[in-house]
């Protein structure tokens, strides 16, 4: 009878330490990575960009927020995302409100979590993670390295650069 008592009692216990584990969150995210599929189809306009570069020693050497303004030397632009995938970006003129279509950034896209993927053309691929994405804002990051320099950020080293730079897009 021992014996039973003690097992009930084993029993008992780990049937209190399981129903005292944490709540498993996941189910909320999953829920809002499913949907982030349908938020993206649409048109966005692209309102801002954050730029940061790095130097070779991981350094921070530029830390800059940008609003799109279309002006001459920083024109605008629309991401598609059509339902069936694929989609395409469309520039502004600068300075302008005409459109100038690129049949040059076609491109079919799939998302994986967290992460969107752009499929161009001829095999080349990118990934973008998703920062915010909800039906009227969407927030994306590239990060590349480049040892061109745009002069605006006023950095002239002769070195390679690791640019990440966040896009803000609101939906139109």
């Amino acid at each position: 009878m021992c014996k039973f008592f003690n097992f009930l009692f084993a029993a008992v216990l780990c049937c209190g330490i399981y129903s005292c584990k944490k709540e498993n969150k996941t189910t909320n995210v999953n829920s809002t990575l499913a949907a982030y599929p349908t938020e993206i189809v649409g048109t966005w306009l692209s309102v801002k960009t954050h730029i940061k570069v790095f130097g070779e020693d991981d350094g921070l050497l530029k830390d800059t927020t940008e609003a799109i303004t279309n002006t001459w030397d920083n024109a605008a632009w629309n991401e598609v995302y059509n339902k069936d995938g694929s989609g395409y970006k469309i520039y502004y003129m600068a300075g302008s409100s005409q459109l100038l279509p690129d049949t040059n950034s076609t491109y079919k896209y799939t998302i994986a979590g967290t992460n969107l993927t752009l499929f161009q053309p001829g095999g080349s691929s990118e990934g973008e993670p998703i920062l915010n994405l909800d039906s009227s804002n969407m927030e994306l990051e590239e990060t590349y390295y480049s040892n061109i320099i745009n002069p605006n950020l006023g950095i002239t080293f002769n070195e390679t650069f690791k640019f990440i730079i966040d896009t803000y897009y609101k939906k139109l």
